[in-house]
């Protein structure tokens, strides 16, 4: 084995062992349903929030890849899907 593979397996190895860390750190009880993408995604927007482009920015993606990421969060936070949000905005009379 070469230097260079040598340098390439230590440091997939340090990531891999990084990103375990990061799991084991954030991810608790209380949020067992949530990825490391998504604390990642919740993170960026913070308090302040912010428009797609400048979240994307922050987290050096494409704004269709945080659309499906923020997509994914909306269906973990309603309790049934996109059912429950057909639903929330209908009225009904009495």
């Amino acid at each position: 084995m070469d230097n260079r593979e040598i340098i390439n397996e230590t440091l997939v190895h340090l990531f891999h062992e990084i990103q375990k860390l990061e799991e084991e750190a954030i991810i608790t009880e209380d949020f067992k349903d949530l990825t490391n993408n998504d604390m990642h995604i919740i993170e960026a927007v913070g308090l302040e929030g912010g428009n797609m482009s400048s979240i994307a920015a922050k987290l050096d993606i494409t704004v269709g890849s945080l659309t499906t990421s923020m997509n994914s969060l909306v269906k973990k936070a309603t309790p049934s899907g996109s059912a429950a949000r057909r639903t929330a905005g209908s009225s009904t009379s009495t």
